[in-house]
């Protein structure tokens, strides 16, 4: 629930979102792994990346199977241009249980880093091997792709900002 705050659009409320956060870390106090989880997603989505990262990895030595660390992780890392080092740590991490909830989305993220470090081929293939793991295989990219306001990966035409770095590696593949 605590991302609601963040997504809803409303400084105000997001401001309100951010002290609840940070007010509840503090009584929990900084062996309080959710917690700290949850500060580091905040702190990271203020910009605060280097205070993200060390929450982070503070979180993620309490409880290494922490998707909220994880992810802000993730992001801090991605600010800070963790490039290959950062998809080999996101790798291990969905290695330890690739049906977690956050497998896709942090999936989505090792492949920013892929693009980061100019590998678009290893960016392709993570976004197949999600979308085909995830019942999205190239069948069904194929029929989405025809849907009104639809791009040719299926997505709407607001995602559009990924669609040429993809595009060269996937013309390249054979079909």
């Amino acid at each position: 629930m605590l991302g609601a705050f963040s997504s809803c659009g409303d400084a105000a409320y997001h401001a309100h979102g951010d002290a609840l956060t940070e007010r509840q870390a503090a009584v929990a106090g900084p062996d309080s792994w959710p917690w700290q989880s949850w500060l580091a997603s905040t702190r990271a989505e203020q910009g605060r990346v280097c205070e993200a990262y060390e929450l982070a990895d503070c979180a993620l030595v309490l409880y290494p199977r922490s998707g909220v660390a994880a992810h802000a992780l993730a992001h801090a890392e991605h600010e800070l241009g963790g490039g290959r080092a950062s998809a080999d740590s996101l790798d291990q991490w969905l290695r330890a249980d690739p049906q977690a909830v956050q497998s896709r989305h942090l999936e989505w993220h090792a492949a920013l880093q892929s693009i980061a470090c100019g590998d678009s081929p290893d960016a392709r293939r993570r976004a197949d091997a999600g979308n085909d793991a995830y019942g999205c295989g190239h069948a069904r990219r194929d029929a989405l792709a025809t849907a009104p306001g639809r791009t040719d990966t299926g997505r709407s035409e607001r995602a559009t900002h990924s669609h040429p770095i993809l595009s060269t590696s996937r013309s390249r593949r054979s079909p």
